[in-house]
């Protein structure tokens, strides 16, 4: 579904992330991009992944940025129009109104979405389309998560992998 091809990306001046392998993001699974503050996964999807998706139109995008508080004015706004007898408390009742739209759409274009130090993300029950969920989180890991590390090798790059240790990846 979205095809990161191995290489060096550069996110920011001074800093890359290397990715020794590509890697595919998959409908169907859930990625959980882990490691330390500073390593680079907030950078990896704005400047990455991003910019693979943005114009596709063969599925739906959310997103949801680290500041998930500042989101919520937006989606109240937008509640308050299509749905006015919702109520969005917090980051849960974004996803719930969310799957509840998404579920109403008979096309069956599957679902994109990217959560950047997601905090209450909720995987719907019942909804009839693919999803491929890709989040970061220091607060809990899903079940069923597939691991893209992160790992700084020092303070200009950190190494990109999918599933097992760096070590492992070098022999």
């Amino acid at each position: 579904m979205i095809q990161v091809k191995a290489g060096n990306y550069h996110v920011w001046q001074g800093f890359t992330l290397t990715l020794k392998e590509e890697i595919i993001f998959r409908a169907g699974n859930v990625y959980h991009l882990s490691g330390p503050n500073g390593s680079g996964k907030s950078s990896f999807i704005h400047k990455v992944l991003w910019e693979k998706i943005i114009k596709r139109d063969d599925c739906y995008v959310i997103r949801i940025q680290q500041q998930m508080d500042l989101q919520l004015y937006a989606m109240r706004a937008w509640a308050a129009i299509y749905y006015p007898k919702s109520r969005i408390v917090d980051e849960k009742d974004v996803w719930d109104l969310m799957w509840t739209d998404l579920a109403k759409m008979k096309d069956g274009k599957p679902v994109v979405v990217i959560s950047d130090e997601a905090k209450k993300l909720v995987i719907p029950q019942g909804l009839k389309r693919e999803i491929c969920l890709i989040y970061s989180s220091h607060i809990y890991n899903l079940p069923e998560s597939r691991a893209v590390n992160f790992e700084p090798v020092n303070g200009s790059q950190s190494m990109v992998y999918e599933g097992s240790s760096s070590r492992e990846l070098s022999q």
